[in-house]
């Protein structure tokens, strides 16, 4: 009997005892980390170290949504960006994503900010939602 793809006139194909062999599973090659990444409206790091850079809340939000499924080193956080823009909707983002189960995958938050209270503020948020951070004001790792 000829195979056609069509069943033979007069009714359905007749079964046969063909074995179904499974197909290996295909394994992608994991995503390469992203280092770091810094929001900050103005500053850049002295030392030239390559980074994916934000300058507003909105920027930020949308390169951390690009980069959801990606490991990221380092993630660099000013809470003062430009105007009256700040860095709150970028925390609210990492909370919400750990809150649903589907958090961000990150090494360590560095908190850069100059003012201590949202700082602080800051800190708490992303700890509560299990990122670890760190507090760093070491003006001299900064260009303008």
């Amino acid at each position: 009997m000829r195979r056609t793809g069509r069943p033979p006139p007069g009714g359905a194909e007749p079964a046969t005892s063909e074995r179904l062999v499974p197909l290996p599973l295909l394994v992608l090659p994991a995503a390469k980390p992203v280092e770091t990444v810094l929001i900050d409206d103005v500053r850049r790091f002295r030392d030239g170290r390559p980074c994916l850079i934000a300058r507003s809340s909105a920027a930020g939000v949308k390169l951390l949504e690009q980069l959801h499924r990606q490991r990221i080193e380092h993630l660099w956080l000013d809470h003062d960006l430009a105007g009256d823009d700040t860095i709150w909707p970028v925390v609210h983002l990492l909370e919400s994503a750990a809150l649903s189960d589907q958090p961000f995958d990150i090494g360590t938050i560095h908190i850069h900010a100059a003012r201590s209270g949202p700082a602080h503020r800051m800190g708490v948020s992303l700890r509560r939602v299990s990122h670890p951070t760190s507090r760093s004001n070491d003006v001299r790792m900064w260009t303008w």
